[in-house]
């Protein structure tokens, strides 16, 4: 009867309830179920009351009441059991209302169990985040007062934690803090980005704070922040910035600008003074590779060819100058540096500098002009230089054949050659392209030419062996070496082959160890043994004395092996001198 009267007050239960009883002569048997509430299924099958196989409890349950019956405890509450046979966790109470019959109360508690888990391991990772963060995280409750720091906030505060839980933050002196606390408590997310001076140490950091409102059961309980020291940051970043600044203003100083691209051309980047080479406001533009081009002067578009497939595998750096035409039809000269960008082995990219020589380059077309006029100009003196030698030896050539003496004749045809020594060396001069120093191997082959023609005569035969190295002298020099070739020439063919039918003149011209050196010698008669150079008295001794100590030139005489003279003029190679 006390069964029946416990069902009726138990039926509106929302707890799952079952009345069970045990056989009284197998005390070891299993509980069955003599009673259940609606709702005992809804707590435990969702309904399907076929998986819980009545009148018997789950495995589950029934070793729980076992346990309570051999405790001889009168009451038992809160024991959370998992029923694998159904898949849920449930709360349950037990009490016997008599000896023979037990109350099994139960509560499905597998939604409450799943959030406390999650609720748990949200709080593990927030606990995680929180300790080994790198950024500052602090929490504040409803007050404003700070309950939790991190080491990471400690460290940008440069304080303690002690100093800064409790800390009240409406009390601070930075409004910009107080309004983003109170903003937050008011539900909002708020970001301040600051120079902040702590209060319990005096550090001053730059700092980038986001506060957050937190939320429980749909009301604000308080808030945390989350603040980044951005001190390194933007000392760096105001670095960078200075030394961009200090770029651009060296590049405008230096009227240049730089630039990178792909390898296809694609322009990446120009410099801010980039854009004023081009004509342009800085960043007025993006970087454009056809805006580019519109401005090369047709002429100077095929400079830009460039062969990447060669500089992929010969790295090199290339140069070239271009012009570009504005539309005002002004032209500014540009002087490309451009180098590759190499990622390991690969070209990924073309950087380099544009450098305005327009002023240089009117400058350098303006000495190119006048270097031409001057060479024009002393084109021209040595060739009226030349022709008036020219014409002076003719008229010396006139003279000598209204002279009947013999010996002043000689002397004539010794200064017509002289005259037309030089008259060669201006004639050589003004036909190469350089005035500043002559081929002199060119002024031998000449001259010894000319003189052997001027000589030649039928009774005697006279071989002129020239051995010479590609040797250049300036002109001072050139003109007194050629008047001694000159004079040891003549003598040779006057004296040397005196009575004989046959000779030969040997002319080498070398240089070496600093020197130039020329050596004139014949397989004549000779000079006589006491002969000196010092000791002579003729012009041409004279002549030849003088001309090398202008040279500041050694002079030497020796008699040639096997009969003969040889004569060696050395000098010190100088300016104009090469080999």
């Amino acid at each position: 009867m006390l069964a029946d009267v416990l069902a009726a007050s138990l039926e509106k239960s929302r707890q799952g309830c079952a009345i069970l009883t045990s056989d009284e002569d197998d005390p070891g048997g299993a509980f069955r179920i003599v009673y259940t509430n609606s709702a005992w299924y809804t707590n435990l099958t969702d309904g399907d009351s076929a998986s819980l196989q009545p009148p018997f409890l789950p495995p589950a349950l029934d070793d729980l009441v076992r346990q309570w019956a051999a405790s001889g405890e009168g009451y038992h509450e809160n024991s959370e059991v998992y029923v694998p046979s159904v898949g849920k966790w449930v709360r349950c109470e037990i009490l016997a209302p008599d000896a023979k019959h037990i109350v099994l109360l139960l509560q499905d508690i597998t939604g409450a169990r799943k959030k406390k888990n999650e609720s748990q391991s949200y709080q593990r990772q927030y606990k995680l985040i929180f300790e080994n963060s790198q950024l500052g995280i602090f929490r504040y409750d409803a007050f404003g007062v700070i309950i939790e720091a991190n080491d990471a906030f400690v460290d940008i505060m440069g304080s303690t934690r002690e100093k800064l839980i409790g800390l009240k933050i409406f009390s601070l002196p930075d409004e910009r803090v107080r309004n983003a606390v109170e903003y937050s408590l008011r539900g909002e997310k708020v970001r301040v980005f600051l120079k902040y001076k702590s209060v319990t140490s005096g550090k001053e950091v730059d700092v980038n704070c986001f506060f957050s409102p937190l939320n429980e059961d749909g009301r604000v309980t308080g808030g945390f922040a989350i603040v980044r020291d951005v001190t390194e940051r933007l000392r760096i970043q105001r670095e960078l910035e200075d030394n961009e600044a200090n770029l651009n203003y060296a590049q405008r100083l230096a009227r240049m600008g730089s630039w990178e691209a792909t390898i296809y051309g694609q322009q990446l980047h120009w410099s801010e003074n980039y854009y004023r080479l081009l004509g342009l406001e800085p960043f007025s533009v993006p970087p454009d590779n056809d805006l580019f081009f519109s401005r090369v002067h047709p002429d100077d578009l095929h400079k830009f060819d460039l062969d990447t497939e060669y500089m992929q595998h010969s790295p090199y750096t290339k140069q070239l100058e271009f012009r570009l035409v504005f539309p005002d039809g002004s032209i500014k000269w540009l002087k490309n540096t451009i180098e590759p960008v190499f990622d390991g082995d690969k070209l990924v990219r073309l950087k380099g500098v544009n450098i305005d020589i327009t002023e240089l380059k009117t400058v350098q077309l303006e000495l190119e002009r006048s270097l031409h006029d001057k060479d024009v100009l002393l084109s021209e003196v040595h060739h009226r230089v030349k022709n008036n030698l020219a014409i002076i030896s003719s008229l010396l050539q006139l003279q000598t054949d209204y002279i009947a003496d013999g010996e002043i004749r000689s002397l004539l045809v010794e200064s017509v050659n002289r005259v037309q020594s030089m008259a060669l060396i201006h004639e050589l001069i003004y036909r190469q392209e350089s005035f500043a120093s002559l081929h002199f191997d060119d002024f031998l082959s000449q001259f010894t030419r000319i003189l052997h023609e001027g000589f030649s005569n039928s009774r005697q035969q006279v071989e002129v062996r020239l051995k010479t190295g590609h040797i250049a002298l300036d002109i001072d020099r050139a003109i007194p070496l050629s008047l001694i070739a000159n004079e040891l020439l003549t003598n040779a063919y006057k004296h040397a082959f005196v009575g004989r039918e046959h000779g030969e003149i040997f002319v080498e011209l070398t240089s070496g160890d600093g020197y130039v050196e020329l050596v004139i010698a014949d397989d004549g008669v000779g000079l006589p043994s006491d002969f000196s150079l010092e000791g002579g008295t003729t012009l041409g001794s004279s002549l030849i004395l003088g001309l090398a100590q202008q040279l500041n030139a050694q002079l030497e005489y020796t008699a040639r092996q096997g009969g003969g003279s040889r004569f060696q003029i050395r000098l010190r190679a100088g300016s104009g001198t090469r080999n």
